[in-house]
């Protein structure tokens, strides 16, 4: 395989994707129009991962071998992650504007460390759970740029209060709730607190909505509910064993 062509036609897809896709641009609009809220950050990261794991499948195809997912993978994700803090930060920038609060947003750096385990992780993996760890990676971006940000603010003074609320899908066909979620549930809890709980982690396939608000009343983080993967108790074994 032609690694470096390989990435190069991988990130080309991706990107033309970006530009093109409907539901994408309209992400972007309302973005531009000042009505984006962390859901759609949320959403513009799940939407760019999922398509992200159908460009690597596509190119690479469904047996990867293990030199070649690691020589391409974290460059694919790496393009990702930057498409995904770029809209949080304006997102932010605007919310931030908005409160009249004269904060800078942080963001999360790219995590090659993980991204190696990630391609690590995927290549035994069926193409429903290499989608859902992909999503899992974009999603994470959005979520520990938030955290960092409540952070930052925690430490300047504000009263940050965290939530989050599950989603009510589990495990095994949806049957099962999910433990690991609940016992991160909580609701209105001050950020050191929620950290040391792992409030704002989740696992492939988890859609909980986490939200936290600060003294001035505005809400600055809001992940959208939504539908598991039916892979995603598979997908999560695989995040213990990788750290993901």
């Amino acid at each position: 395989m032609d690694r470096a062509r390989v990435l190069k036609q991988i990130n080309t897809d991706y990107t033309q994707y970006i530009n093109a896709d409907t539901n994408i641009q309209q992400l972007y609009g309302r973005l531009q129009k000042g009505k984006a809220r962390q859901a759609d950050a949320l959403e513009f990261a799940k939407l760019s991962g999922s398509e992200l794991a159908d460009v690597v499948i596509a190119n690479m195809g469904e047996e990867i071998a293990i030199e070649d997912a690691l020589a391409v993978i974290p460059g694919a994700l790496k393009t990702n992650h930057e498409y995904v803090i770029s809209y949080v930060t304006r997102l932010q920038t605007k919310l931030d504007e908005k409160a009249k609060i004269g904060l800078k947003p942080l963001t999360a750096p790219f995590d090659a460390e993980r991204a190696a385990g990630l391609a690590e992780a995927v290549v035994a993996s069926s193409p429903d759970v290499m989608k859902g760890q992909i999503m899992n990676f974009s999603m994470h971006a959005v979520d520990e740029s938030m955290r960092m940000t409540a952070e930052s603010r925690s430490n300047a003074g504000l009263n940050v209060l965290v939530s989050r609320k599950y989603d009510d899908v589990g495990v095994h066909n949806r049957k099962d709730p999910c433990q690991w979620c609940l016992d991160r549930e909580c609701s209105e809890i001050p950020y050191q607190e929620a950290y040391e709980m792992g409030v704002f982690e989740r696992h492939p396939g988890c859609e909980c909505l986490i939200t936290y608000t600060n003294d001035r009343g505005d809400t600055t983080y809001q992940a959208s509910k939504g539908k598991w993967y039916e892979s995603s108790e598979e997908a999560l074994n695989q995040r213990k064993n990788y750290g993901l």
